[in-house]
């Protein structure tokens, strides 16, 4: 009878009776805390991979950008949080310390950045993806087709967002006509989307990692940093089990819950995504004094690696692998990776094999681009790297370039024989022409002797 007298529904009634028990509820402290405690770790996580790169005097790459693009926006997210707390993002909605308008326009906003935050950090792991299997083409292609698909995930989140309702202004101003969608749903439908691509970037470098001739523990390791990165798929699924307990009636003290796990999700994919680039820090802090760089470098840092050779060349000491290569994307890309604990260049885009017949002294200048050698026993080092022939990959890939050979030689051999045959050909000519030359000057002479013989009177022989 009540809610037919105020024009309210039994929920309506339900949730205005919760708050008026529980109006001394405050979130507000909640908000700020774990908003910019987990602001303070990604920016913390950006700071050391870019302290860890210039460490080892690594160049700032696209994936690095991407990653300052998401802690910005992380960071927009977080100055809403803020700002809606201000305004009583954490109080019951009908407290008077509450400005709906300004918390549903601190909300709308947060939406949208919270959708930039994520796709930066995906397109970060796969251009590093792309940079760093480069050789293995069928892998490109699914990190293209992902990336295709997360552009297609972030638009439709976009959208949805932004046009949420009609009018949009109706998102935070309730007082005019117009309606909205079921927000809620598409908020769970893209959340899904979302936990789906983070497990698949996630496995798809594994079954590379794991057929590479490396140490188990080496292995491992690989596998447990980038598993470690993954790890924002747990927040992604907790943000979605919140989403659906969200009581629209009260949503400035309801949506505190899914609003931090909103801001835990991307906060944490900053971090992950910066851990394996990191390792050249963790290395020296627990090496200290044991493991220190020199001009020769650090011993055992980066390791050669070959797929289906069955066996792995000894370890090349290098102190910086910018040191002595400097990408160079238009040259062919080599079959074999030079894999390290440090994943800051796994995979050159250069050819190493031409290293042994071109180094001459330590420290001299090379005449080809993208290549320098340290004035060091770096030098001396290289000159024990595979031959072009021994970091071949073996199976169907070798077997097709010797097919290859075989149809040059039978071309060459071919064109050798026509060649020879035309050299025959001109040589019978050149035989025929000089037996005709002959035999015109023999007639010529006879008919002359004819011809001075009856002038004389006399016969001709």
């Amino acid at each position: 009878m009540a809610a037919n007298v105020m024009g309210m529904s039994p929920e309506q009634i339900a949730s205005f009776r919760y708050q008026q028990e529980h109006i001394s509820d405050d979130l507000r402290p909640v908000v700020y805390a774990v908003t910019w405690i987990l602001w303070c770790w990604a920016v913390t996580a950006t700071f050391l991979r870019f302290y860890a790169q210039r460490m080892v005097r690594s160049t700032i790459k696209p994936e690095d950008g991407f990653v300052v693009l998401g802690l910005l926006a992380g960071t927009g997210q977080a100055i809403c949080n803020t700002i809606a707390g201000a305004n009583g993002l954490g109080l019951h909605s009908i407290s008077p310390k509450v400005n709906i308008v300004v918390v549903a326009k601190c909300a709308f906003a947060f939406q949208l950045l919270y959708g930039l935050t994520i796709v930066s950090i995906k397109y970060s792991i796969l251009i590093f993806y792309h940079r760093a299997f480069y050789p293995y083409f069928y892998f490109r292609v699914a990190v293209w087709c992902v990336a295709g698909f997360v552009t297609c995930w972030i638009f439709t989140v976009t959208f949805g967002v932004t046009f949420q309702c009609t009018p949009i202004s109706f998102v935070w101003n309730k007082s005019q006509p117009g309606h909205c969608i079921d927000f809620r749903s598409l908020s769970i439908s893209t959340a899904i989307i979302n936990i789906v691509t983070d497990c698949i970037i996630v496995v798809m470098p594994m079954p590379i990692i794991w057929r590479l001739q490396l140490p188990m523990s080496k292995k491992l390791g690989l596998s447990i940093t980038i598993v470690l990165g993954g790890i924002v798929i747990l927040a992604s699924i907790l943000r979605v089990t919140t989403v659906r307990g969200v009581n629209k009636y009260d949503f400035s003290y309801d949506g505190v819950v899914p609003g931090i796990w909103t801001v835990v999700e991307p906060m944490v994919g900053i971090v992950g995504v910066s851990l394996p680039l990191m390792t050249p820090l963790f290395r020296k802090i627990k090496g200290g004094s044991t493991q220190r760089s020199s001009e020769g470098g650090i011993e055992g840092g980066w390791y050669r690696a070959r797929l289906g050779s069955g066996q792995r060349t000894a370890n090349v000491p290098l102190a910086n692998y910018d040191d002595w290569i400097d990408y160079d994307p238009t040259l062919p890309a080599n079959r074999s990776l030079m894999i390290g604990t440090e994943l800051q260049d796994p995979i050159p885009q250069c050819h190493f094999t031409g290293f042994k017949s071109r180094i001459a002294e330590p420290g001299a200048a090379l005449p080809w681009r993208g290549i320098r050698v340290p004035a060091s026993s770096l030098a001396q080092s290289l000159k024990t790297l595979p031959t072009r022939a021994e970091s071949r990959d073996n199976g169907t890939q070798r077997r097709a370039r010797a097919g290859k050979k075989r149809r040059i030689a039978m071309r060459k051999k071919h064109a050798a024989e026509v060649r020879a045959a035309e050299t025959e050909k001109e040589k019978r000519a050149r035989k025929n022409r000089e037996k005709k030359l002959k035999k015109r000057e023999k007639n010529r002479q006879v008919k002359e002797l004819v011809a001075a013989a009856k002038e004389s009177g006399e016969a001709p022989d």
